[in-house]
């Protein structure tokens, strides 16, 4: 099974080893991918029907892991260009909280479909156009418009994310959105 390491670089540590070589050592893919499927068993993390075997899905998922303030930001694709599971798990791998993503291009209504879960509760099932956001999140929505992200995505992860209770960057991230750019946005955005 490939693994596949989006590594931003402030999310690389550095280790140094009794030789004081200083190497950089890689976000634990497959220790995440264990905790996400483990906590599925275990009852602690629901999916829709859209996700049909979770733990399939789970094992054959390109799963993404970057390191945000102590705490690692998985997100696991489910095949589709945006639809994914992302959690926020502790170093000791509990999962925090996750998110279950849908989305559907509609581009003959200039726009997409945006059907979001965070832990396990409808969050966003709703329509949302290409058209520039009047939010107070101008910047924000700017940059990341700005980055090739899709305007109804980016009005899309606005509404889940300003109604949700995790921080914005886990959001932002459990939307779909890259968590490169999240970051760069969200620095851009706020300072």
């Amino acid at each position: 099974m490939a693994t596949v390491f989006a590594i931003p670089s402030t999310a690389v540590a550095a280790t140094v080893d009794a030789s004081a070589d200083a190497r950089m050592s890689a976000p634990p893919v497959d220790e995440v991918r264990e905790a996400l499927v483990d906590a599925y068993q275990d009852g602690s993390m629901t999916f829709t029907e859209k996700v049909a075997d979770p733990v399939s899905v789970l094992g054959r998922a390109e799963v993404v892991v970057d390191e945000i303030s102590g705490d690692y930001i998985a997100t696991a694709k489910l095949g589709d260009d945006y639809d994914n599971i992302s959690a926020q798990v502790t170093e000791a791998f509990d999962i925090v909280s996750y998110t279950e993503a849908h989305f559907t291009e509609l581009p003959e209504q200039n726009g997409g479909h945006a059907l979001i879960y965070q832990d396990g509760e409808l969050l966003v099932d709703d329509f949302f156009s290409n058209a520039v956001s009047t939010a107070s999140w101008s910047e924000l929505n700017s940059c990341l418009s700005s980055a090739g992200i899709a305007a109804w995505l980016v009005a899309a992860a606005m509404v889940a994310c300003s109604a949700s209770g995790p921080g914005l960057v886990v959001c932002l991230i459990g939307a779909g959105i890259g968590a490169g750019t999240v970051g760069y946005c969200v620095r851009k955005a706020f300072g």
